[in-house]
């Protein structure tokens, strides 16, 4: 994948880089490299998790939903709130 977006083998831009994540979140890990720069410049690489897109998509239509539903409930059940959550 990372091949993919630098547009080139690894070796082309890095000398080395690790085989496990440092650190990781719910969108993206990151890697120690070391830049093929001739000064052994440290970098650290932050790979997107593949179908990341789809996976936060799905997590917003289901916020957005959740906001339409709540929103009817206040409209049904407190009238006099004047709130728009959608």
């Amino acid at each position: 994948q990372i091949e993919d977006e630098l547009g080139g083998p690894l070796g082309q831009f890095f000398t080395s880089i690790s085989e496990e994540p440092v650190a990781a979140a719910s969108l993206a890990q990151v890697y120690l490299a070391t830049l093929n720069d001739g000064k052994d410049t440290k970098v650290a690489v932050k790979v997107q998790r593949p179908s990341v897109l789809a996976t936060v998509s799905k997590d917003l239509y289901v916020l957005r939903r959740a906001a339409e539903v709540f929103q009817g409930l206040v409209e049904r059940f407190a009238p006099q709130q004047k709130t728009n959550y959608v």
